[in-house]
């Protein structure tokens, strides 16, 4: 892509040189930001009849709103579509409004009025507040000033060729985005097709001609003659993690997991564990040993609680509250690994859950959850099949997920030189 025919020193060092005839201008002589507006939470309501939608900091992602106002309100705090908002707190989310009308609540603001155009402020915003990110006073979450978005310099380019530039990347933009959301589509098929595999193999077994009976249960239907339907507690018992912490785990230790580790860090199954604690830490948790199950048990959601892995590591390790242990000694662990991850026992498992914004469950619930059982020798054919499976479904997912983390990476730069003029977009929007 061609550049401009002169340059200059913008005298900012993250900028570096722009068009000749481009200005570097302070945003308090050209932006004006509206703060919004501490509005009385006692008037605030989930009935939408009425009343106005309110904007609080936590629906800025969602780009919706879950609350409403029901009273008066200034004029000024209402924004409009494709107002530019920017959340105070976290991490400085810079949205462009795509809602109805709506109310601004305080530690959100908007780009009220500005010399420059606004869908060229929509691409060039956030390389300021990433530079404000790394600046700003903090103590466990980061705070916006108003102050911070006037004191910066700000590129602007003359009016005709923000138009442009926006335009040029109107258009880029969404050509990457529309590439990027069609290879996260293809991960969801490539997630779908991986639990339909799992599903099939811990239910159905691997030989299509086996002779099948009723299960007995009726979400599960049929199952090989020669398997058997077992309760959890049938088949080994049940324990609490407990005694670590986040503040407890240091750089070389006993290896150790918490619950939220279960979430994050592994899929069905944890060998080498990343977290670690002290020898005094670990006297006053729980130990666990190779083929144990542990689940969480609490979550976000009835769709989600009671994740399961099994602790395949040859040492022992120690769980962190918050994590229901299971131990048995008869069955495979990475069986019941995979049968407790499938939809039939995720069904089961949220049947257990308890409670509205965080979801709980307890061995008390969990140990009635029904799994169908082959002889031990036919649970590790089912393994061998499934690891094989399910590895080559994993690599083909990291390999769409690496595409897509090039086409972001592209995207920003694309943005970056667009707006700081090292690529002359005229004529190409």
């Amino acid at each position: 892509m061609k550049q401009y025919p002169k340059y200059k020193d913008s005298g900012v060092e993250w900028i570096g040189k722009i068009p000749e005839q481009w200005k570097i201008i302070k945003g308090k002589y050209a932006l004006t930001f509206n703060y919004g507006f501490p509005f009385d939470s006692t008037k605030f309501t989930s009935m939408k009849d009425g009343n106005m939608p309110l904007l609080r900091i936590r629906d800025l992602s969602k780009g919706y709103c879950e609350t409403y106002f029901e009273g008066n309100y200034p004029e000024t705090s209402v924004i409009k579509e494709n107002d530019l908002l920017i959340g105070m707190d976290g991490d400085f989310n810079l949205v462009r409004w795509k809602g109805k009308d709506a109310l601004l609540n305080q530690r959100i603001c908007k780009l009220e009025k500005s010399d420059l155009n606004k869908k060229y402020m929509y691409y060039v915003l956030p390389f300021y507040l990433n530079i404000i990110n790394d600046l700003t006073y903090f103590t466990t979450v980061k705070h916006l000033s108003g102050n911070d978005l006037l004191e910066q310099s700000y590129i602007f380019p003359p009016y005709p060729e923000q138009q442009a530039i926006a335009g040029f990347l109107d258009n880029k933009t969404t050509l990457i985005d529309e590439a990027i959301e069609k290879k996260q589509h293809l991960i969801e098929l490539l997630q779908e097709q991986r639990t339909a595999i799992i599903n099939h193999a811990v239910t159905k077994g691997l030989n299509p001609k086996v002779k099948m009976k009723d299960s007995g249960v009726e979400w599960l239907g049929d199952i090989p003659e020669h398997w058997s339907m077992q309760r959890l507690a049938s088949i080994g018992r049940f324990s609490k993690g407990k005694g670590i912490s986040r503040a407890d785990l240091i750089d070389n230790g006993i290896p150790a997991i918490l619950y939220g580790d279960i979430y994050t860090k592994y899929h069905f199954k944890a060998i080498d564990l990343i977290n670690q604690i002290s020898e005094d830490t670990a006297k006053n948790s729980a130990p666990i040993n190779e083929g144990t199950l542990l689940f969480t048990a609490s979550g976000e959601t009835f769709e989600d609680i009671g994740k399961t892995i099994v602790y395949l590591g040859k040492e022992v390790a120690y769980a962190g509250g918050d994590v229901i242990i299971f131990t048995q000694d008869e069955q495979d662990g990475e069986f019941l690994s995979y049968s407790l991850n499938t939809s039939y026992a995720q069904y089961q498992k949220s049947l257990t859950g308890r409670g509205d914004i965080i979801v709980h469950t307890s061995s008390s619930k969990l140990k009635n959850i029904l799994l169908s059982l082959p002889p031990i020798k036919e649970q590790q054919q089912i393994i061998n099949y499934l690891n094989q499976e399910t590895l080559k479904i994993d690599q083909s997912i990291e390999k769409i997920k690496k595409e897509i983390e090039l086409l972001q990476e592209y995207r920003t730069a694309l943005i970056s030189e667009a707006v700081t003029g090292k690529i002359d977009v005229r004529g190409l929007a």
